[in-house]
């Protein structure tokens, strides 16, 4: 996006290196006030903040928050017309994620807000989001989530506490349109390689809500949810007493949410426009464990490989798979979709995915992705991979085995005219014919008719292990998820507090 990166200015490096997460058992309520109004109580408080949170050092911060609308146009990078105000954008999360790692909370909420929320608030002001794009409002929500993770148990907007908002803002992210700016895949590898320093109750965390997806001990994969975060810091924020275990497995939690938001920002300020290598530097000081003294968080001995989000490499050697976008996809198949297709063996989802252009070379890709994740949500399985037919250029038949999957998925008119051509197309029901970006999905089709034709619009998948080497995707939240809700208001109370861990 740009030739040449500017370096941080002085300031921001400085307010970096002081960016902490103390898990704080009462989490001191947020105001859901304004900016000017929370710049007068600041002011007017006898102390920064409460006893309990004095975790912190934000002084590094105050230049910055003298005048937040000086301070957000005078770090954005000039631009051409179409960018400038992305990078601005970029900016005002950068600022969000600074002010929540120094406790400022509302701060952060009053600024992300705009930019992942539709409506205009009292607090935050006018919605942005007609205004951004997709990737600033996927990162603004992920942002979001932090913030509310921040909140704790303190009780919060519609009457939910805050871990119970940080679920639905997790899952929000992780749905939109732009999700693939997330650095998922990074926060994942560096957590997981950090635990070992924390003991076993880290490590069995890790084995347990971080699933290794990798094919070789060469090509580490791993797969990140920031609820099963959101649940450890709440587990471990109230945990009686003070054993070994105990304060190793909260450290662990410290640390690994401090990663996490690091990580986020070096994203947003990469996209920005800035150079920033290495976020994961502190200052000159002892290490959240007490222990070892480090200017990083994260010893390069640690490092065992660290992907892209979207390299994600599958079992199988000839199909690439994006396998958050996959997982995404899964997640908006709802109970009520489970449902219809358990009932009928049939269900059309509309609006999956939106596709811009029928050019971009990664369409296949996307649309593999998304379709593997809907076959194996709506099988139910462990993990999927593409019936393959042997067959000659004549024939024009072929026969589904049982227990097969065929989704149709038009990319484009010429696909979707295809479909609706087929006995296939003459079966849809309920909402109309299909549109590009919806998807329908049929089971057990046995009409010696269609199989494997996914460069028409037609993906066919069987379910199978997580271990076969033919998987071309595998569910990682397969088994510990319970129902998907279907509601705003069930997705905001989440699901992980059920049970006592």
């Amino acid at each position: 996006k740009y030739s040449m990166k500017t370096p941080l200015p002085a300031h921001l490096v400085s307010s970096i290196s002081t960016i902490r997460w103390p898990l704080i058992p009462n989490a001191t309520p947020m105001y859901y006030e304004p900016l000017s109004s929370l710049k007068q109580l600041r002011q007017t408080s006898n102390s920064f903040f409460k006893d309990d949170d004095k975790k912190y050092d934000p002084s590094s911060l105050f230049p910055l928050l003298q005048d937040l609308d000086e301070t957000i146009n005078s770090l954005t990078i000039p631009n051409d017309k179409n960018d400038s105000n992305l990078n601005k954008h970029y900016v005002t999360i950068s600022l969000a994620l600074l002010c929540l790692g120094h406790g400022l909370a509302d701060e952060a909420h009053d600024l992300i807000t705009p930019l992942s929320w539709p409506e205009d608030t009292y607090f935050g002001g006018i919605s942005l989001c007609t205004q951004t794009s997709d990737e600033v409002i996927s990162l603004a929500s992920y942002t979001h989530s932090l913030l509310h993770r921040r909140e704790g148990f303190a009780n919060g907007e519609f009457g939910m506490i805050g871990y119970q908002n940080a679920n639905y803002w997790s899952n929000a992210a992780r749905n939109s349109k732009g999700s693939n700016i997330i650095p998922y895949g990074r926060i994942s590898t560096h957590i997981v390689n950090i635990a070992n320093d924390f003991g076993e109750e880290a490590i069995n965390w890790c084995q347990e809500h971080i699933i290794d997806a990798s094919d070789s001990m060469n090509d580490k994969i791993y797969h990140w949810d920031p609820r099963a975060l959101h649940e450890l810091c709440a587990r471990t924020s109230r945990d009686e007493g003070s054993t070994n275990m105990v304060d190793q497995l909260r450290l662990f939690a410290e640390l690994s949410a401090e990663i996490e938001l690091r990580l986020l920002l070096q994203c947003s300020l990469t996209q920005a426009g800035y150079a920033c290598d290495d976020l994961l530097l502190r200052d000159n000081e002892q290490s959240a464990q007490g222990i070892v003294a480090t200017t990083s968080i994260l010893d390069d001995k640690h490092h065992i490989h660290d992907l892209e989000d979207g390299d994600t490499k599958t079992l199988t050697q000839t199909n690439i798979i994006n396998h958050n976008l996959a997982l995404a996809t899964a997640n908006k198949v709802s109970s009520a979709h489970l449902n219809a297709f358990q009932s009928s063996n049939f269900v059309t989802i509309r609006n999956v995915i939106k596709v811009i252009s029928d050019n971009n070379h990664d369409l296949d890709s996307e649309f593999l992705s998304v379709t593997s994740g809907l076959a194996c949500r709506l099988l139910g399985s462990p993990a999927c991979r593409i019936k393959v037919y042997e067959r000659n250029r004549k024939e024009t038949t072929v026969k589904v085995e049982a227990n097969s999957i065929v989704i149709l998925m038009p990319k484009n008119e010429k696909e979707l005219n295809n479909v609706m051509s087929t006995k296939l197309g003459s079966t849809f029901c309920g909402g109309g014919p299909l549109n590009i970006g919806d998807a329908t999905a049929i089971m057990n089709y046995d009409d010696n008719f269609i199989g494997d034709r996914s460069n028409e619009g037609v993906f066919t998948f069987v379910p199978c292990s997580s271990t076969d080497v033919h998987a071309i995707f595998v569910d990682t939240f397969h088994g510990t998820r319970g129902e998907t809700p279907t509601t705003v208001l069930q997705w905001s109370k989440g699901t992980i507090f059920e049970t006592d861990r």
